[in-house]
């Protein structure tokens, strides 16, 4: 980092559009490869409630 600059910033919106189609991606391969299907409820839960928190925040983040 230069002198005086100060925390990189995020795009928000840009790692909420990146995460939705990824968690789809990791819960098909699961379906796919025979994982768990309680696993797999935990980790679609736990992906698609980050993923709505990140979307939350992008859309305040472009209000300010």
């Amino acid at each position: 980092m230069g002198r005086g600059s100060g925390p990189a910033r995020i795009d928000v919106a840009l790692l909420a559009a990146m995460l939705n189609p990824a968690i789809f991606v990791i819960l098909l391969g699961g379906l796919l490869l025979g994982y768990d299907p309680a696993v797999l409820i935990v980790v679609g839960i736990v992906g698609y409630t980050t993923w709505g928190v990140l979307k939350y925040i992008a859309n305040r983040q472009s209000r300010e």
